[in-house]
């Protein structure tokens, strides 16, 4: 499952200006108008995702796990779904979804979803099994959360618990106004990326 990016260019003087460059072409000089655009869209999605990675620290305070990098990665512009009309950027890490668009998700591949509460669980799944010795304390009012799993170290009066996940039925991801770049910085670059494709001896 990938996140389809459709950018489209609210800024007023770039739109004009795009389509001012798209209607002096044919239809076939147009789809390799939009390969370039989709090219240009792709560098600057990527280059943001690099700036995010940098900037944006986990606001829980583990260990960071890149995950701007990660999207960043997984960021392509797909030439094979290029038109004379659009041109298609992917990410196809599905987390994206998350900060971009922002909803309700809940567990696919298990019961619940487990939301690490602990460093030591950051980037761990429970099913990993990598941290022995995991117990599973229910919750005592019935909603979304199910329970917490711990772990403990030490026996009798000295024994100490350590809360590793907390066990959910769905999590709301609130969408992020700066997981992607501004419109005016996109369609800045757009409109770069046509008018040096457009300009004789450049393209």
């Amino acid at each position: 499952m990938s996140a389809g990016v459709n950018i489209q260019i609210t800024d007023a003087t770039a739109r004009r200006t795009l389509e001012g460059l798209a209607a002096k072409i044919t239809p076939p000089g147009r789809k390799r108008l939009n390969a370039v655009l989709g090219r240009a869209a792709k560098r600057t999605l990527r280059r943001h995702f690099a700036w995010a990675d940098s900037a944006k620290a986990n606001q829980q305070g583990f260990k960071r796990q890149h995950f701007w990098a990660r999207i960043r990665s997984a960021t392509a512009y797909d030439a094979a779904l290029t038109t004379d009309s659009s041109a298609t950027v992917v990410i196809s890490d599905p987390r994206a979804k998350g900060p971009i668009f922002g909803g309700t998700w809940g567990a696919k591949e298990s019961k619940y979803l487990a939301i690490p509460v602990n460093p030591r669980a950051a980037g761990i799944r429970p099913s990993a099994n990598l941290i022995p010795n995991v117990h599973f304390m229910p919750s005592k009012r019935a909603g979304n959360v199910a329970g917490w799993l711990f772990t403990t170290t030490g026996k009798g009066k000295s024994a100490k618990i350590t809360f590793l996940w907390r066990l959910q039925k769905r999590v709301t991801v609130r969408r992020d106004p700066t997981a992607l770049p501004t419109p005016e910085r996109m369609g800045a670059d757009l409109v770069y990326a046509a008018t040096e494709f457009l300009t004789p001896g450049t393209a």
